[in-house]
């Protein structure tokens, strides 16, 4: 599994990278510090999942979750921000994120996703390869 997260926090980045060494199947960890380079590295390497913030250097983190849903198939958007206003929230969903979360008391659920999502995604691909090889007999 690939994932991707997006924050301009050096701090948050590293935290999330060290809470995510336990979960199974995970890949790689990607990282961006602003919108361009989130939507740039979104864009190029397609992965399975992404965990954005929402205020970001040169541009708002809405602009990489457009980018991500755009993709097909989209990857699994997790928003993880201090600013939970209701407001922000509603536009996250419209725009086709699957999670949002508070950044200062929500940490273990982001994880938990992001390890359920590693294992289902390894089942799907068995599945393939387990139907692929009855489709040769």
């Amino acid at each position: 599994m690939k994932l991707l997260i997006v924050d301009d926090s050096e701090f948050i980045r590293d935290t999330l990278v060290k809470l995510l060494k336990p979960v199974r199947f995970l890949e790689t960890v990607y990282m961006a510090s602003d919108v361009k380079e989130g939507i740039e590295l979104v864009t190029k390497l397609r992965p399975d999942a992404v965990i954005l913030d929402i205020r970001l250097p040169k541009g708002i983190g809405f602009d990489v979750l457009d980018a991500a849903k755009a993709l097909n198939p989209a990857p699994m958007v997790i928003m993880l921000t201090n600013y939970t206003i209701e407001q922000y929230k509603k536009k996250a969903f419209e725009k086709g994120a699957d999670y949002f979360f508070d950044k200062s008391a929500e940490f273990e659920k982001v994880i938990e996703i992001i390890d359920e999502l590693s294992v289902r995604l390894v089942l799907e691909k068995t599945k393939q390869i387990d139907s692929q090889t009855q489709d040769k007999k």
